[in-house]
């Protein structure tokens, strides 16, 4: 009976929120977001392994180029945000998406 007491309050231990879900910390850097300068990486990162050259299997979508992704931006934006897209990943971090919205409502710079 002790032991199984024992057991039960040592499984506790990962039940707290922190640990199991650590808090990102790491500032996001919303300020002069461009194709180039926050879009293009998040999608190398995140999104080329499907939507890219020959790997374009993600309904016909290349996002490979600035004119590809200004295309579909919309469409991005609405499928990132929702946690479609990244398809069979995790959700993009919250930064990524606020970025990428930014990037479309600022009218896509480049």
């Amino acid at each position: 009976m002790i032991t199984l007491l024992v057991f039960s309050f040592s499984s506790c231990y990962y039940d707290k929120k922190e640990l199991v879900y650590p808090i990102d910390t790491t500032p996001c850097d919303t300020s002069s977001v461009t194709y180039v300068s926050k879009i293009q990486p998040i999608l190398a990162n995140k999104c080329y392994a499907c939507h890219s050259g020959s790997a374009v299997n993600g309904g016909g979508v290349a996002l490979d180029s600035y004119s590809n992704a200004v295309t579909h931006a919309d469409h991005m934006l609405q499928n990132v945000e929702s946690g479609a897209m990244p398809q069979g990943g995790p959700k993009l971090d919250a930064c990524s998406i606020t970025q990428i919205r930014i990037w479309v409502n600022n009218g896509t710079p480049n």
